[in-house]
C-alpha cells in the first residue's frame, strides 16, 4: 500500500508537472509540445527514480525518510525553474536537474550495497547511467535553448533505451525476473491522476480568465468530461493490472507510462485556451490539435501497456487493442476537423468510451461488478 511519505513526494511532482503545464498552455504550437515533452521526460524519469528506490529499498524508517526529504529538497528547487525551462530558466533547470540526478544516483549505490548479487549486473549499469544523465545534464547548461531542449529529449529517450536493454539482457542470470508490485502500479495509477489534474486546473483557468456565460460553461463541462473518459479508460484496461513477470514487460510497461502520463498533461493544458475560445465557430487549431492528439497517444500507450500482460478471459485483449487503435485514430480526425470547443470535447468522450464499450462486453472491464451482478 502506498504510505503517507510517497503522496507527501507526490506533492512536489504536482508543482512540476503544473509548471510544466502552464508553459505548453502559452505555447501551444508543435515546438512548444516539443518542449513541453522534452521537461515532463526529465521530470517523469526523476519521478521514477525516487519512485523505485523507495519501492524496492524504501522503509518505515529514517533512513527512508531522509531519502525522500533529499530529494524533494532538489526538487522544489528543480520547480522554480520549470515554467520557463525552453527559454530563459534552461540553465537553472539542467543544473538543478543535474544536481537531482547526481544525488540519485548516490542514493542508488547506498541502497545497492545490500542487493542480491545477482542484481549487480542491473543496478551497477544503471547508478553508472543515471551519473552520466547527471553529468550530460550539467553540460546542456552551456548549449543554447534549442540545442539544450533536443539534448534533454535525446537524453531521456536514450535513458529509458538503456534501462530497457539492460533489464532484457541481464534477465538471464537472475532468478526472479524485475516485477511491477502492487504498490508501484499504485504509485503509477497515482502520477496519471496527478496529471489528470490539469485537466481541472486548465478548466478554471480557462473559465477565470473570460467573461462568465453558458456557452464557456458547457464547454468547460464538456472538457472536464474528457478528463473524466482518460480516468475511466486507463483505470479499467490497465490501472492496478500488473504486467506479466517475464523478461521486458515491467520496464516497458513503467516507460509506456512517459507517453501516456505526457498526453494526459499536455491535453489539460490545452483546456485554457479551448474554454477560452467557446464562443468561436472553430476551436483553437494548438488547443484542438493538442488535445486530439493527447487522446490518440493516450490510447496508444494503453495498447502497449495491454501487451505486457499475460492473456486471459478477463484481461484486455485484441478487441479492445483494435477498439483503442480505432479510438485514436478517430481523436486525431476530430482534432483536425476542429469544431468547437464544445463539440470537439464532447466528441473525444464519445471517442473515450469505444474501448470501454468493448471491454463492457466482453466482461474485461470492471469484472468484479459483472461477477457480482451474476451471482446476484
Amino acid at each position: 500500500m502506498v504510505g503517507p511519505l510517497e503522496l507527501f513526494y507526490d506533492l512536489v511532482v504536482v508543482v512540476l508537472v503544473a509548471q510544466a503545464g502552464h508553459h505548453l498552455a502559452e505555447h501551444l504550437t508543435w515546438e512548444g509540445v516539443g518542449d513541453f515533452a522534452a521537461v515532463f521526460a526529465v521530470i517523469w524519469i526523476a519521478w521514477l527514480n525516487g519512485t523505485m528506490m523507495h519501492d524496492l529499498h524504501g522503509r518505515d524508517d529514517v533512513g527512508s525518510r531522509n531519502r525522500v526529504f533529499a530529494q524533494m529538497l532538489v526538487l522544489t528547487v528543480m520547480a522554480t525553474q520549470v515554467a520557463d525551462a525552453p527559454g530563459e530558466t534552461g540553465t537553472g533547470f539542467a543544473l538543478s536537474a543535474a544536481a537531482l540526478f547526481a544525488l540519485m544516483s548516490v542514493l542508488w549505490w547506498w541502497v545497492a550495497r545490500q542487493d542480491d548479487p545477482s542484481w549487480r549486473p542491473v543496478t551497477r549499469p544503471y547508478i553508472v547511467g543515471t551519473a552520466a544523465f547527471a553529468i550530460l545534464l550539467a553540460a546542456t547548461a552551456l548549449l543554447d535553448d534549442a540545442q539544450r531542449v533536443l539534448a534533454w529529449g535525446v537524453m531521456s529517450a536514450a535513458y529509458l533505451a538503456l534501462a530497457v536493454i539492460v533489464s532484457g539482457v541481464t534477465a538471464s542470470g537472475r532468478s526472479n525476473p524485475l516485477t511491477v508490485t502492487e504498490s508501484l502500479a499504485e504509485r503509477s495509477g497515482l502520477l496519471v491522476i496527478i496529471v489528470l489534474g490539469e485537466v481541472f486546473l486548465g478548466v478554471v483557468e480557462g473559465l477565470t480568465s473570460v467573461e462568465f456565460g453558458g456557452l464557456q460553461l458547457a464547454t468547460a463541462l464538456a472538457a472536464l468530461a474528457v478528463g473524466f473518459g482518460m480516468w475511466w479508460t486507463y483505470f479499467d484496461l490497465v490501472g492496478h493490472r500488473l504486467p506479466a513477470a517475464r523478461p521486458g514487460a515491467a520496464v516497458s510497461w513503467l516507460a509506456l507510462h512517459l507517453p501516456l502520463t505526457a498526453a494526459a498533461a499536455a491535453a489539460g493544458a490545452s483546456m485554457v485556451v479551448l474554454v477560452e475560445g467557446a464562443g468561436e465557430g472553430r476551436a483553437d487549431a494548438g488547443a484542438a490539435w493538442v488535445l486530439s492528439g493527447g487522446a490518440a497517444v493516450l490510447l496508444l500507450s494503453l495498447i502497449g501497456c495491454t501487451l505486457q500482460r499475460e492473456p486471459g478471459a478477463d484481461v484486455p485483449g485484441w478487441p479492445e487493442r483494435i477498439a483503442c487503435l480505432v479510438a485514436a485514430a478517430l481523436a486525431v480526425g476530430l482534432g483536425a476537423a476542429r469544431p468547437s470547443g464544445v463539440v470537439l470535447c464532447l466528441g473525444l468522450v464519445a471517442i473515450l468510451m469505444i474501448p470501454w464499450l468493448v471491454g463492457v462486453v466482453r466482461g474485461t472491464v470492471m469484472p468484479d461488478d459483472a461477477s457480482s451482478a451474476a451471482a446476484g
